[in-house]
């Protein structure tokens, strides 16, 4: 049997492969399936074998497919990057290499390939990297190619056996887009970005979280520091990120949400006892008028960021580039608070974009 599996899969490669007419009926395909969901074939998305793997396209992991299986994907084209990732955990494609690498630079196989303006990654290498589950079962017409979440309750034979009359419906609408030859659609040509920011200073403040490290992570290589901002309690129990931040330039700030003076004084308490150093940035949403005015007479510095993105999040190459515009549309230099909705890949984006429009970020600091 395992003979036989192998056989086929190099026979649906060639085929796939070469220049040849379009499939017919008694030729294997691949079916894609992502968690619950069997996925429409077509020639320009269906995996294919190389080597030793199987390759599905890297564009899947939207919409629905993010959904269940919490996988995102974002292509940066000036990069020739393309990111697949979960939380700050990040795969990183450079399609001019042939291997891919995450957050912390580690290096994995096989890297993508790039067929037909479409990328293709290694299924079985995304499966292993998310903790997905990953298997290839034979069915009528060729072969299902399955990810999903390891505690997804149905066999690979239930969920076939399930998903038959699916798998059939795909296959045959498959054929019939077959029977007429397909018109070419030629998509209108990208506007050029002509974003320009002048030398403008971009002030990034962030909120304390538990994607803190990999956020300076993506700072720290690229060269760029930020302020990031703690409650008093956060500071205590932050004492090696503190050190860390105060060692590579980056800025600490006080996040108040509540007696002011009183929690910025414990906070400085915290961060004196970790890193030997105070702060008089602080950060007091909502606090009366004259509760920050008491704060400033003390010596305070209160930060009122020009731009609150919390609400749109920094996660992809997309809401990158808008950060960026928006930011050259306003007069002067800006101090953005992106709170905790920010991301490493969102963030590395950012930064990218930033140099590109010939704008400069740093870290905000009690004199700015």
């Amino acid at each position: 049997m395992k003979k036989r599996l192998l056989a086929l899969f190099f026979c649906a490669a060639v085929l796939l492969s070469l220049a040849a007419p379009p499939v017919r009926a008694e030729e294997s395909v691949f079916f894609t399936a992502m968690g619950e969901s069997i996925l429409p074939l077509r020639d320009e998305s269906m995996p294919f074998l190389s080597g030793s793997s199987i390759y599905i396209p890297a564009g899947i992991f939207t919409g629905a497919v993010r959904k269940s299986l919490e996988v995102s994907y974002t292509r940066n084209d000036t990069q020739n990057l393309v990111i697949l990732y979960r939380g700050s955990h990040s795969l990183w494609f450079d399609l001019s290499t042939d291997y891919a690498r995450d957050e912390e630079e580690m290096v994995y196989y096989p890297g993508a390939i790039e067929r037909g303006g479409q990328v293709y990654v290694s299924a079985s290498l995304v499966a292993r990297f998310f903790d997905l589950r990953y298997t290839i079962t034979e069915v009528p017409h060729g072969y299902m190619v399955w990810l999903r979440k390891q505690d997804y309750p149905l066999s690979d034979t239930r969920f076939a056996d399930a998903a038959s009359y699916i798998m059939e419906s795909r296959y045959k609408e498959y054929l019939k887009s077959k029977e007429q030859p397909a018109v070419p659609v030629t998509p209108p040509a990208a506007e050029p970005d002509e974003t320009v920011m002048d030398g403008k200073r971009v002030y990034l403040c962030l909120r304390a979280d538990e994607n803190l490290s990999a956020m300076l992570d993506t700072l720290d290589h690229a060269g760029i520091q930020a302020a990031v901002f703690f409650t008093p309690e956060e500071m205590a129990r932050s004492g090696g990120v503190l050190r860390r931040m105060t060692a590579t330039g980056h800025s600490v700030g006080i996040l108040a949400e509540g007696e002011v003076l009183e929690q910025a004084a414990a906070a400085n308490d915290a961060l004196k006892e970790a890193a030997c150093t105070r702060t008089r940035l602080v950060m007091a949403p909502g606090a009366p008028e004259e509760v920050l005015r008491e704060a400033e007479e003390a010596g305070y510095r209160l930060v009122t960021p020009d731009m609150d993105r919390t609400q749109y999040g920094l996660r992809t190459a997309d809401q990158a580039k808008t950060l960026v515009r928006r930011i050259s549309e306003r007069r002067g230099n800006v101090v953005v608070w992106l709170g905790t909705e920010a991301t490493p890949v969102g963030l590395r984006s950012f930064l990218t974009a930033v140099a590109q429009a010939e704008g400069r970020c740093r870290a905000l600091t009690e004199t700015v």
